[in-house]
């Protein structure tokens, strides 16, 4: 990605606002988890990545929503970024929003591995 294309979608990915994914995740997490996570909304970033969702309950978890057109060898980029820092980071596609009762478990069980 050239240098202006890279500082578009940074400048784009900087609002204070979720999407409409990421605030029906974020409704997810508030109502399953109270308190345990915050969506970014491009405050805090990581070697230039911008993570979705922080969990703020002790654990250095990020949660990522990937849409339509990520790219897999990306969030596997990113992935392995974030552990560099420490972060054991979930990936969620947005389309795994229509099954709100197998995406609760999928974060249950990522979100308490290593108890």
């Amino acid at each position: 990605m050239n240098k202006v294309k890279e500082a578009r979608v940074i400048l784009k990915t900087y609002r204070l606002k979720p999407n409409k994914s990421e605030q029906e995740l974020l409704n997810l997490l508030n109502e399953e988890f109270p308190g345990e996570f915050i969506f970014n909304g491009g405050q805090i970033t990581i070697e230039g990545k911008i993570p979705d969702f922080f969990s703020v309950n002790g654990k250095k978890q990020i949660i990522e929503l990937a849409g339509r057109f990520h790219d897999w060898m990306e969030l596997n980029e990113r992935i392995k970024l974030f552990k560099k820092y420490g972060f054991n980071t979930l990936i969620i596609e947005y389309k795994e929003l229509k099954d709100l009762d197998e995406l609760w478990e999928k974060i249950f069980f990522w979100k308490n591995e290593g108890r």
